[in-house]
C-alpha cells in the first residue's frame, strides 16, 4: 500500500481571477510549506500549526490503514473458499 504522503490532495488556487485546480503530494507540502499556483504564481502558505495538524492526521491514517490492513487479514485467515476449477 502507499503512503499516505505520496498522496495527491486537491486545493484551489486562491486568486479569485485564477481558482485553478491544484494538486499537489501531501509530502511536497509538508517540505515546502507552500503551494504555488503555476498559473498564476500565487501561493498558500502554511502554518507550522498547520503542518503539525497535517502530519498528526496522516499519522492517525496510517494506524488506521494498519488495523484495516489487519482486520481484512484475519478476515481472510477465517473465511471459507469454494474453488471451481
Amino acid at each position: 500500500m502507499p503512503k499516505i504522503s505520496d498522496s495527491s490532495i486537491p486545493l484551489t488556487c486562491p486568486n479569485p481571477k485564477c481558482k485553478r485546480d491544484l494538486k499537489t503530494e501531501i509530502s511536497e507540502i509538508i517540505s515546502r510549506r507552500r503551494v504555488r499556483c503555476n498559473r498564476c504564481g500565487s501561493e498558500i502558505v502554511l502554518s507550522s500549526s498547520a503542518i503539525s495538524t497535517i502530519r498528526s492526521a496522516m499519522s492517525e491514517m496510517e494506524k488506521a490503514k494498519g488495523k484495516l490492513s489487519n482486520a481484512i487479514s484475519k478476515l481472510m485467515s477465517n473465511a471459507q473458499f469454494n474453488i471451481k476449477t
